[in-house]
């Protein structure tokens, strides 16, 4: 286990926290205060929009470059009956987002008109390929839409162009120089795009150009609500800002699967396991989205996409077994990467692994376990039908797009963003580009940055503001993920009990503790996969990094700690 290093972040003054206790009259907790500050919430207005946003709150589509050309496009292919195909990539992002769209336009038009393709992650490739259009260009169809995929498929749009095909690119992705000459490209991340919010998942991007259509045609916002729950998942799912315009569709969109989630989603939340319908951010990540990445990894995401489109019930219990079965092959890979870098050198910054056997819809999950290890950008490779395919994980802030586009003369071709990023590699140049990665990696990471860091919000003398009613009000804050975590608090100084605390867990890996502050008030905490600390903190003062969080026990709630690192002295 990786020993974090507990670091605050910037606080606002004295000053700027009285300032906005005074605009509540002084009955807002000035910790509270401090919190809404982090969040860049300054008045009133911010701070309704941050926790009751409305659909009005959501920025003008149109704002999006290319946006009133797209949808004139697709009007003219409406009116005049041409074959639509919707294409999206075979993540989560991108089969909620071809989801979302043909349910919409299949809603308002039938079926006749618009069709979809999802590329084979092993056959294909990421993104619109050449593979792809090889059986597309004669299907008949005059417009292709992509979504979650297609900023940089340059020579793809212009054979479809030769065809006589007219392409709208709908991505999230950042531009790699040249742009696709596509009739539009709508991407937030386009250089010089006025659009507010630069943050927006791919299915949040194919949302935005329902937005705008539904404006154009006069179609009421309830019709496009029905379809907020896949761009929650999508905003989950993809690791995306949970801020700004993701947070308010990520709320509306939760509080649909809540409360009226659709019938496909309603079977998933239940093979999930979650049968009280409380669904969140987290559970989505660790449960809704893995088992519907899980088709696209082992077989193919058409699995996926036809269970969100209702077409099969049973498709949910072939989404679980192949979970499983992901899971399991993950496992396998994870072990084998862990025992050989067992004894990485500490002046190694990266970690770049090949297996030729190694499973090509796995290998990005187990980068991301192998950064939780090792916390070094890491790389995965396989091989399949000859070409060597990778994808990467970074650790921190290290931009893992920019790192592999400085290596992008060993390779045939990449895409992605800050934190993942896919690649495939130029024959025999394996050697030279894990000799390219690590020397960039040595050249932008200081070594102040190479240990892991938990930022914590606020500092507590005592644990005299851990109360049930102060947990229920940080609650509100949700729905939490990047840009908007769960706020973490830092305690100096306290003690276990030494009979009411004890290592737990199946096979010993964690610590249910008692805990006292300095004025003797005791606390419940759970400390997950510390155990290892037990006995470097017995009957020794030291810190924790902690969460709020709630234990109920026959209908009896109490609030508890979720200690997520301990500070030994």
């Amino acid at each position: 286990m990786i020993d974090y290093i507990p670091t605050q972040k910037e606080l606002p003054s004295e000053e700027e926290v009285r300032k906005l206790t005074g605009l509540y009259n002084g009955k807002l907790h000035p910790l509270f205060a401090q919190l809404l500050l982090m969040r860049g919430l300054d008045t009133k207005e911010k701070i309704r929009k941050f926790f009751k946003p409305v659909y009005e709150d959501l920025n003008d589509p149109f704002l999006l470059t290319g946006m009133d050309v797209a949808v004139r496009r697709i009007e003219n292919a409406v009116e005049n009956k041409e074959k639509i195909l919707l294409y999206g990539d075979y993540d989560v992002d991108g089969i909620t987002s071809v989801a979302m769209v043909y349910g919409f336009f299949t809603g308002l038009y039938g079926k006749d008109l618009f069709d979809y393709y999802i590329p084979d992650r092993n056959k294909d490739g990421y993104g619109l390929t050449m593979s792809s259009l090889s059986k597309l260009v004669d299907k008949g169809y005059s417009l292709i839409i992509t979504f979650d995929c297609g900023i940089n498929a340059v020579n793809e749009v212009g054979l479809a162009k030769t065809r006589g095909i007219d392409v709208i690119i709908t991505d999230h992705h950042n531009p790699d120089g040249e742009l696709p000459d596509a009739i539009a490209v709508i991407d937030p991340k386009l250089e010089g795009n006025k659009y507010p919010y630069k943050e927006l998942s791919g299915c949040a991007v194919g949302f935005k150009l329902l937005q705008a259509y539904s404006e154009a045609v006069d179609v009421g916002f309830s019709y496009l609500y029905r379809f907020v729950d896949l761009v929650a998942i999508s905003i989950a799912a993809d690791i995306v800002p949970i801020t700004g315009e993701n947070r308010i569709l990520c709320q509306m969109g939760l509080d649909k699967l809540n409360n009226n989630p659709s019938a496909p989603l309603a079977k998933l939340i239940d093979v999930s396991g979650f049968k009280d319908r409380n669904v969140s951010v987290e559970r989505i990540v660790f449960g809704l989205a893995p088992r519907l990445n899980a088709a696209g990894r082992m077989d193919h995401a058409y699995t996926s996409l036809r269970f969100l489109l209702g077409e099969d019930m049973a498709y949910a219990g072939i989404l679980d077994e192949l979970n499983d079965i992901r899971r399991s092959i993950e496992e396998e890979i994870k072990k084998e990467i862990s025992d050989l870098y067992k004894d990485l050198p500490e002046d190694k910054y990266t970690i770049v692994a090949f297996n030729k056997g190694w499973h090509k819809g796995i290998i990005g999950i187990v980068a991301s376990k192998v950064v939780e290890e090792f916390y070094r950008p890491t790389i995965i490779f396989t091989e399949d039908d000859g070409k060597i395919s990778g994808s990467g994980r970074t650790a921190g802030d290290f931009n893992l797009f920019e790192a592999v586009k400085e290596c992008s003369h060993c390779l045939e071709g990449f895409g992605g963003h800050n934190a993942a990023a896919g690649m495939e590699l130029k024959s025999g140049c394996l050697e030279e580009f894990t000799e390219c990665f690590e020397d960039v990696a040595k050249q932008r990471i200081a070594e102040e940055d190479r240990k892991p860091r938990i930022y914590y919000d606020v500092e507590l003398s005592d644990f005299e503001f851990v109360t049930l009613d102060n947990y229920d009000i940080i609650k509100l804050f949700a729905p939490f993920g990047p840009g908007n975590m769960k706020p973490v608090f830092y305690i100096d100084n306290v003690k276990s009990h030494p009979h009411w605390s004890r290592v737990v867990g199946k096979t010993e890996e964690h610590l249910k503790l008692y805990l006292f502050d300095k004025n003797g008030k005791g606390i419940n905490a759970i400390a997950f996969w510390q155990a290892e600390k037990w006995d470097k903190i017995r009957n020794r003062e030291f810190g924790i990094c902690f969460q709020l969080s709630k234990n109920v026990w026959k209908d009896k709630e109490s609030i508890q700690i979720s200690v997520k690192q301990i500070i030994e002295k």
